[in-house]
């Protein structure tokens, strides 16, 4: 998803990981806080994000109404075209 955005011109980065997947946080482990896979199950949202979710640069908000629709049009563009994808696999 992430590069077919980047192909159309769409500033799109891969999601950040939840906070208890990150280094810092296991760090801080040892401080009484739970196990990563504790908190990986009681924070299903999160993992699904962290693991297929996207995210767009703040900037493609800030130009006019017809850059946010250009937007609009990519993400439904590659959404279209990887479900076809998919079917034809």
């Amino acid at each position: 998803m992430v590069r077919a955005l980047v192909a159309e011109g769409i500033p799109a980065f891969v999601n950040y990981p939840p906070v208890y997947r990150t280094q810092a946080h296991e760090a801080l482990r040892g401080n009484g806080l739970p196990e990563t896979a504790e908190l990986a199950e009681r924070n299903p949202v999160s993992e699904h994000l962290g693991s297929h979710g996207f995210w767009l640069h703040h900037r493609v908000l800030l130009g006019s109404d017809a850059d946010c629709a250009d937007v609009a049009e990519a993400v439904a563009k590659v959404l279209s075209e990887l479900a076809g994808k998919k079917r034809s696999a």
